[in-house]
């Protein structure tokens, strides 16, 4: 469940403007992607994503929030640590290459990550497989539309029209374009479904019916 309260108080309190922070622009659009950087992710489809969404529309700027799991200072390794920092160079070399790598910024971990998203335009997610997506609650939590791939639970959260089924670039690049075209009235629709469905009170009611039952 969310906090749309304590969510909300943080988002009220930024004043960072993270466009000029990242690119330097402040009238630009701006899209971000959250998480480590894992193969379940899949950054590498999220780069090519940014590619094309900028080749169709050049005001695009694209912000990837996370790093691999070395790079955020775990105590330990693991098979699954070493895995996620040989894939970060993989992805970090896939973005050098990219001829839109000016317009692309990986900005590692933050602890602002709410704020950056409820700035944003958009949030993508290019998730092959996970758990409940947090990340796309608090996006909807903050008003920024979600645009992403089919998998998990996704389709218990998000409008259809807002699911890619298609693990494709530039369905997705149209998808972005489409969602931020809704503007405000997509935003309220996505923060009026956590506010009816998934704020912490509305999970604990729907876990105690499960028990009552």
């Amino acid at each position: 469940g969310i906090s749309p309260f304590a969510l909300d108080a943080r988002v009220a309190a930024c004043k960072t403007d993270y466009r000029q922070s990242f690119f330097g622009d402040t009238k630009v659009k701006l899209a971000v992607l959250v998480g480590t950087i894992t193969s379940q992710k899949d950054h590498l489809l999220a780069i090519s994503v940014a590619e094309q969404l900028i080749a169709i529309d050049p005001t695009w700027r694209v912000a990837f929030i996370g790093a691999s799991y070395e790079e955020s200072q775990l105590a330990y390794r693991t098979k699954t640590t070493t895995a996620s920092n040989a894939l970060a160079a993989q992805v970090y070399e896939r973005w050098f290459r990219s001829p839109q790598r000016d317009r692309m910024a990986f900005i590692g971990q933050r602890r602002d990550a709410v704020e950056i998203i409820a700035t944003a335009d958009l949030l993508l997610s290019t998730s092959l497989h996970e758990g409940f997506p947090n990340v796309v609650l608090e996006a909807m939590t903050v008003g920024t539309p979600v645009v992403s791939t089919l998998y998990s639970d996704i389709e218990l959260i998000l409008p259809e029209r807002l699911i890619v089924r298609q693990r494709d670039p530039t369905a997705l690049a149209k998808a972005i374009i489409a969602a931020q075209a809704e503007g405000l009235s997509l935003g309220n629709e996505l923060r009026a479904w956590v506010d009816a469905h998934d704020t912490i009170e509305r999970s604990v009611e729907a876990l105690l019916l499960i028990y009552l039952s």
